[in-house]
């Protein structure tokens, strides 16, 4: 069930089989293989159900109505095709596999899932970016990845802009956009998920990986640590060594 107006979006994909989506003014969507069932966050509520007989096997992923991505171009809901469903299938199944195997490898392959699973849920919903948000978009990426090769480095403001030719008002405003953060926000993001992979398969210690990750001292890092994952680094390795074994 979902009421309406609660603030996110609805994606429901059928994967295979068929079922019914009755929406809040007595609508029945009928939807089948290859469907996805799309509501805005404004859009009236609805609920599922499967008929008699019938097996439905649905996706079913919820966006914040905040988030910068897959946000609907419409006011209440609609149904659209998509063909890559072995694609989406995989992506997913291997974000639950890797959560349940967990070995050393399991956090990055689990990102990696995700990226993944991402980019073919945006495939599969044809939602098309302006071409100037898109050139954006496409200019920021090679940024994000000159940063993520040099964590240790300082990436000031001053910098990002000289390394795409913007303003900083207008860097600013198009991270804001596409990623709904700012660019220091994006960096120590960055960063933060680095420290996750490292403090869980490797050896190094905290020190050295604040090191790493360009922090001049272990307490800066420590604090923004503590305040992205809500434990301290010490803590997050140990807790998460022990599930590990």
């Amino acid at each position: 069930w979902r009421t309406p107006q609660r603030g996110f979006s609805a994606f429901v994909f059928t994967l295979s089989g068929s079922g019914v989506i009755i929406l809040d003014d007595g609508t029945e969507v009928n939807v089948k293989q290859g469907d996805v069932f799309i509501s805005s966050p404004q859009g009236q509520g609805h609920y599922e159900y499967t008929p008699k007989g019938e097996t439905w096997e649905m996706l079913w992923v919820t966006v914040w109505g905040d988030s910068p991505m897959f946000i609907p171009p419409f006011s209440d809901y609609e149904i659209r095709k998509f063909d890559n469903i072995e694609e989406l299938r995989v992506n997913i199944q291997g974000i639950f596999r890797e959560e349940l195997y967990q070995d050393h490898r399991s956090e990055a392959a689990m990102e990696k899932y995700e990226q993944l699973f991402l980019i073919s849920m945006d495939r599969a919903l044809g939602f098309n970016e302006s071409k100037a948000l898109n050139r954006h978009r496409q200019e920021l990426s090679q940024l994000w990845v000159r940063v993520s090769r040099t964590l240790s480095d300082v990436w000031t403001l001053d910098r990002l802009c000289s390394e795409t030719g913007y303003s900083k008002s207008h860097l600013s405003r198009i991270c804001l956009e596409l990623y709904n953060k700012t660019p220091g926000a994006m960096i120590t993001e960055m960063k933060m998920q680095q420290a996750k992979v490292m403090l869980i398969n490797s050896v190094q210690s905290v020190d050295r990986i604040a090191s790493l990750l360009g922090y001049s001292r272990l307490s800066a890092f420590s604090y923004a640590f503590k305040e992205y994952f809500g434990m301290s680094p010490r803590e997050y390795r140990d807790t998460y060594t022990k599930l590990k074994v």
